[in-house]
């Protein structure tokens, strides 16, 4: 073999091994692989494999929580399949970009992308990340609270997914079906929905869909007045985000705590809670995760008495909710800062 040859198939492993810690949520392993790889193919004459290191990297850093990489290298991935004519990475990087906008909060620019991207996958007849893409548009419906639609395309989803093997989309799919039954306030297909999804990450270990899974079954269970069982489910996914580094998910189940917490009279437990979680969520810009933790420090200080400070995070949250769109603020935000 070729002095060239070998060095390809070495960073071609690489690549490959680091998806494989991706998918695993060894972040750190994932990034030195997929880092060198990008460095690799920066050189190559060909533009796919940079495009692709380009993706790849533009994935993690969504998954780890920083924005700002992920566009960037989402950008520069799009810029590089527009100057090819690659019409199935254009639809991958314009994926990529909508997630990053969901993240902040612009949900109609988000759709926008994920719209295009479909429109580009189904023009060239690409079908390999199609799963994935309904996948995301099901999610910027249900954060849009669109929740016929989430379910339609989730639906898609999975019937893609299933049809095409892909087990990855397949438990996401499943799991965000299970998300959408929550919010109707059908439980029972929600728990069957997210108990497939368990068993199905579980065949690949996909960690964050379990994790995901716990948390949605915590849901649940605080709807049924279960508090102490689903403060155990939120800390058991916990445990799994801490472990994969997974903001994203750590936000929601310090959020999810802090509100089982005011509901068992916890009110300083609360705080703790929700701190932790607006401190992750300021650290992603994510704009969700800021949102309901702002308010749901208002809420802790409230139940403690602390009404100065209740007052200071409800006035954080109503000037922050008028860069989200469609959001509206719980009346009871207004009426405390009215009343104190």
């Amino acid at each position: 073999m070729k002095k060239e040859d070998r060095k390809a198939t070495y960073f071609k492993a690489k690549f490959s091994r680091g998806e494989i810690y991706y998918r695993l949520g060894n972040t750190t392993a994932a990034l030195s692989d997929l880092t060198d790889y990008y460095n690799y193919t920066k050189g190559l004459q060909g533009k796919a494999k940079f495009i692709a290191a380009n993706l790849s990297l533009s994935d993690l850093y969504y998954h780890i929580g920083k924005s700002e990489l992920s566009e960037k290298y989402g950008r520069s991935a799009l810029k590089l399949s527009e100057s090819t004519s690659n019409n199935p990475m254009i639809a991958v990087s314009l994926s990529n970009i909508a997630n990053i906008k969901g993240l902040l909060g612009q949900f109609k620019e988000a759709l926008s992308y994920l719209m295009q991207s479909q429109k580009l996958c189904v023009k060239c007849n690409y079908t390999e990340d199609l799963a994935a893409l309904l996948v995301n548009i099901g999610v910027v419906y249900l954060h849009m609270s669109d929740l016929k639609n989430a379910e339609v395309y989730f639906i898609k989803a999975l019937k893609k997914a299933t049809t095409s093997r892909e087990l990855y989309s397949k438990a996401s799919a499943l799991a965000h079906l299970g998300t959408v039954y929550i919010k109707t306030g059908n439980f029972p297909s929600a728990l069957k929905y997210l108990e497939k999804a368990i068993t199905v990450s579980a065949k690949i270990m996909l960690r964050s869909k379990i994790a995901m899974c716990l948390n949605m079954r915590g849901y649940i269970l605080k709807e049924q007045g279960r508090y102490e069982e689903a403060l155990l489910d939120y800390m058991r996914s916990l445990e799994i985000t801490t472990k994969i580094n997974n903001p994203m998910g750590m936000t929601a189940n310090y959020m999810n705590a802090g509100e089982v917490s005011l509901k068992l009279e916890r009110g300083a437990e609360s705080v703790k809670f929700y701190k932790k979680a607006l401190s992750l969520g300021e650290r992603m810009h994510y704009a969700a995760g800021i949102m309901q933790s702002t308010i749901g420090l208002g809420d802790a200080y409230y139940l403690l008495g602390k009404f100065t400070a209740a007052g200071k995070y409800y006035r954080k949250s109503r000037a922050f909710s008028k860069d989200i769109e469609n959001y509206s603020l719980p009346p009871r935000v207004s009426e405390r800062i009215c009343r104190h």
